[in-house]
Formats: C-alpha cells, structure tokens, sequence
C-alpha cells in the first residue's frame, strides 16, 4: 500500500508543470502550501522523513493549490503560518489553522507536556506563568533526571 501512495505521489509531483506561472506565485499564502507541498513530496528536503515515516501526506484536494486557498484564505493573515492542529494527522482543513510562531512553537511533538492540577501545559507555558527560568528547568529535567513537576515546585 504505502509503495503504492509513493508511487502515484511521484507521478503526480512528476505531471506540475514547472513553467506555469500561478496567478498567486508570489504571494506567501502560495509559498505556504508549496512548503507543504516540498516537506511531504520532495526526498530532497530535510523534513521529508518526518512526514512519510509517519504517514503524514496532503489531502487530495489540496494537491491544488486553488482549492488549498479556497479553505484556508479567510483567516489567513500574512504573520501567521500554517499549523495542524494534531501532528499525527494529515493536511486538511479540519486539521489545520493559521497560528503565531509561540503557538507553534507550543504544538511541537517534542515538547514536554505536564499536568498539574487537572491542567496539562508544555514546559514552556508552565515556566512563563510561574515566572520560572525555563533553562533552569529543563535543566533539571534533561541532566538531571528530575521528575517535571519536582522541577517546576522546587524553585
């Protein structure tokens, strides 16, 4: 199956006319899906094992980019950037939003998750509402080997 979805990927990256110029081209909205586009399809882009070993692929419909526009358009905002909302889950409309780059930054796979009282934050929110050094606690967490809510009270 998933050499098959290779396979029908490469034909249909293989079919873009690299000489069409789009009426968007050089808008970022259309840099945005052609990223999407390179981190899923194209082997030479660093990202690319990121997505296919975890089956992360677009959607069919938004293999164009009018359509791709069409759903994501209006709320678009040039300082945001596109970001889905469960990272184990494909581009689609319903799976992503236009975020800032601190609520990216807080959806990140790597991210280290801690639930105090009912509430689960990532380290990051944690430090910056208890007004704790964030370096100082990863510190603790990373080296030596701390539990994360030990890290977080004892300051």
């Amino acid at each position: 199956m998933r050499e098959w979805v290779k396979m029908n990927m490469s034909r249909w990256i293989g079919s873009l006319n690299p000489s069409y110029k789009h009426w968007m081209s050089t808008k970022k909205i259309y840099k945005v899906w052609q990223n999407i586009i390179r981190r899923i399809f194209s082997k030479n882009n660093n990202r690319y094992h990121r997505y296919w070993d975890r089956w992360i692929i677009v959607c069919d419909k938004w293999k164009k980019f009018e359509n791709f526009y069409k759903d994501m358009w209006e709320l678009y905002k040039e300082w945001l950037s596109i970001e889905r909302i469960d990272n184990n889950k494909w581009y689609y409309k319903e799976n992503c939003k236009w975020a800032t780059a601190k609520q990216q930054a807080n959806n990140r796979c790597t991210n280290i998750y801690i639930k105090i009282d009912g509430r689960t934050q990532t380290l990051t929110e944690w430090c910056e509402e208890l007004n704790l050094p964030y370096t100082k606690i990863i510190q603790r967490i990373r080296i030596l080997k701390w539990d994360a809510k030990k890290a977080l009270e004892l300051i």
